[in-house]
This record gives structure tokens, C-alpha cells and sequence, in this order.
């Protein structure tokens, strides 16, 4: 493997909503470790019209999670029509009646919008798009995810951040909680990308994260370690193309486990009903919530690229 070839970089993208233009996929090559896949579930109203926004900021989650040499693929989009899950209660999550522990860890196989091959603690890691977290303590809350399991929602909030520029390292911080990384594994450095949100430094653009601009989002190489131990993530023989792909309305080259799949389009993805009754699945310990107040951050947005994803451990479930 020549030296130019071990350090390849290589991406040109804009980031939309989940709606709308169709665009060429970013493709990424490096000599990777592993490979992250994200299923993106897009929550609609009963009647399939209303829908919550959908936008990965892939370019961004690709840079931040290349530290740990992995690469992210996300699936086209599945779709949920289930008004009450608009809007989730991000308290008491842990509870079975609780709108978050029905949609990660009820019902069969590709319920809820679920990939059918997901499980509570191997990938895709499923993520939805809702309109709303709530809380009662009166925070905004932009995500909530499990630690060490699968499951993440991120609410509008995300797109609305700083008068709609976006909240951009919100994905890549709540697939870090899926990979097993908690909050206090960034040991407080407001650049770690693993910080609370309300100490955590946000970044305006790609350009901001580490190892570039203003070196933001930072993993350190304990938590870059505990990622790649990941039951989440698949690993891959080195030197392979990643497809890092928007799924938001535009056509893709996903590989995963080596099997390519072509031409795929988002709106081939399914869309679900909510099942009538769930056998609910086990977890393995109580999640913890620490929601994050609405001020004290940088601005953000988002634009061109770079790559790849994430970590593990217990069974929390955080929100950020």
C-alpha cells in the first residue's frame, strides 16, 4: 500500500433536508478498521404526511468518527407513520411504557421502523428523526440514546439550533453513546465530542473538527479504543471504499460485511405501521438521562466531508 494511498481524502457534498435534490454520494477511501452502519427512521403522522426533518450531517459524523478508523454507512431512510411518536418524552426513559424504550426495545424484528437485522446491541444502529423531546425539567433536548445498546432520537431542535445553521455533531455524539461512551469519558474538555452539550464546544462547520480549524469533537484514544471494541461495529480489511452517503433523497453505494448493494434509494426504504402488540425485549441495565440546556454553545452548519464512526459499553441511555 503506497503512502498516498494510505492517507486518501476525498468528498464534495451538501447536506438537505429529507426532502428534496438528488445528489451524487460522498465516497471516502482509507485504510479502515471497521465499519459503523446507520439505519435513519423518519417519523410521520398517522396518515404518513406530516413528517418529523431528517439530516444526518454526514459529511460531519464521517470527519468526527474517522478518528477511530471506521467507516459510516447510512442505509436509505425507513418510515414510521405513528403520530404519537412526534413527539417523545424524554423522561423516564427506561420505563416499558415510555415512548423511547417502545421504539428501541420493543416488538419483533423491524418493528417500529427497526432494521430487521438490528438487535439491542448489534447494528444498524437505528436512528429516529421526531419533531419533538420533551421534558419536564424545561431543557431543550436535541438527542437521547442508550449506552452501550441500540437506539437514538433526535429531535427538530437539531435543524433549529443557532437560527437554523444546525446542531451538527449531535448524531456523531449520540452513536458514541450506542458505542459505549458516556459523557464523563471526555473527562471535560469542552473540544471532546463525548462532553455534555452544555459544556461542549459546537462546531460552525467541518472545517472546525479535529484534526483541522479549530480541532472540535475530539475523541480521545481511550474512547477511540473503547469504539473499536464495539459490538456495533464490523471490522473490514483495510484500504476498502467507504460510501458515506446522506440518505436523504438520493441514491447510494452501501457496503457492509464486504456485500455491496447498488443504486439503493431512499424512498425504496419501507415504511411501517406501529405493531398493534409488543413482546417487550430485555434490557440490560437502567438508562440515565442528562439533559442539556439551550444556551452556552458555538454555532454550526455544515458542508463538504471526511469519514467514518464509533464505540461501546453498558446499557444508559443518555439524551443531549
Amino acid at each position: 500500500m503506497d503512502a498516498p494511498k494510505a492517507l486518501l481524502i476525498l468528498f464534495a457534498l451538501a447536506l438537505g433536508g429529507c426532502t428534496e435534490g438528488m445528489q451524487s454520494p460522498q465516497t471516502i477511501a482509507a485504510a479502515d478498521t471497521g465499519e459503523v452502519t446507520v439505519q435513519p427512521i423518519r417519523v410521520c403522522d398517522d396518515s404518513g404526511n406530516s413528517c418529523a426533518q431528517v439530516n444526518l450531517f454526514a459529511d460531519i459524523t464521517a470527519k468526527i468518527l474517522a478518528q477511530a478508523k471506521l467507516k459510516v454507512s447510512f442505509l436509505p431512510i425507513n418510515q414510521l407513520n405513528a403520530t404519537r411518536f412526534l413527539s417523545i418524552d424524554s423522561d423516564n426513559v427506561s420505563r416499558a411504557e415510555s415512548e423511547f424504550y417502545q421504539l428501541t426495545r420493543t416488538g419483533g424484528s423491524g418493528a417500529f421502523g427497526r432494521n430487521s437485522g438490528s438487535t439491542n446491541t448489534s447494528g444498524p444502529i437505528n436512528v429516529w428523526f421526531v419533531d419533538t423531546l420533551e421534558s419536564t425539567a424545561g431543557y431543550t433536548q436535541f438527542g437521547l440514546a442508550w449506552v452501550g445498546a441500540n437506539g437514538v432520537v433526535i429531535s427538530s431542535a437539531t435543524l433549529d439550533f443557532n437560527n437554523g445553521s444546525g446542531r451538527s455533531d449531535t448524531l456523531a455524539h449520540e452513536i458514541g453513546h450506542n458505542l459505549g461512551l458516556t459523557h464523563g469519558s471526555g473527562d471535560g474538555n469542552p473540544n471532546n465530542v463525548m462532553t455534555d452539550g452544555s459544556n461542549r464546544n459546537i462546531p460552525r462547520s467541518v472545517d472546525d473538527i479535529t484534526p483541522t480549524g479549530a480541532g472540535l469533537d475530539v475523541l480521545s484514544n481511550s474512547q477511540i479504543k473503547a469504539i473499536r471494541s464495539s459490538g456495533f461495529v464490523v471490522k473490514v480489511a483495510g484500504d476498502a471504499l467507504a460510501s458515506v452517503t446522506p440518505a436523504a433523497d438520493r441514491s447510494s453505494l452501501i457496503e457492509i460485511a464486504g456485500l455491496s448493494q447498488s443504486a439503493l434509494r431512499p424512498g425504496l426504504g419501507f415504511r411501517v405501521e406501529p405493531p398493534t402488540s409488543a413482546s417487550t425485549a430485555l434490557s440490560t441495565a437502567d438508562p440515565t438521562a442528562v439533559p442539556e440546556p439551550t444556551s452556552g454553545w458555538f454555532a454550526l452548519s455544515l458542508s463538504g466531508g471526511l469519514m467514518l464512526l464509533l464505540t461501546r459499553r453498558s446499557g444508559d441511555a443518555r439524551r443531549v
